[in-house]
């Protein structure tokens, strides 16, 4: 079992340093605009940060992506600069969130 401990370490360091990725953006700490300026962010999906965004839920994080043409698996890394430009605007004071169908 001492071949795997590596791994699973590796693994769980990751795993840690995209929480702390997303709790800084859920408590504000790191507002959306500001995303890019972390190392972390590359590896984290984009949609799971939009839901992390405060006072963003899982539709309107959805809808933000659609709007923009972004996958819902594509990693925050993976967007051209356009894309990221898209989803941070519509995330932050410089864009809503799409509005609820009625």
């Amino acid at each position: 079992m001492v071949a795997f401990d590596r791994p699973r370490a590796v693994a769980q360091a990751a795993r840690e340093r995209r929480a702390a990725l997303l709790e800084a953006v859920a408590g504000g700490s790191l507002p959306v605009s500001r995303v890019d300026d972390d190392p972390r962010a590359g590896e984290v999906k984009a949609l799971t940060i939009a839901e992390a965004a405060p006072g963003v839920g899982k539709v309107a994080a959805r809808r933000v992506l659609e709007a923009a043409g972004v996958a819902r698996s594509a990693l925050w890394g993976d967007l051209s600069p356009a894309q990221r430009q898209a989803v941070v605007d519509a995330l932050t004071d410089g864009g809503a969130p799409p509005a609820v169908a009625p």
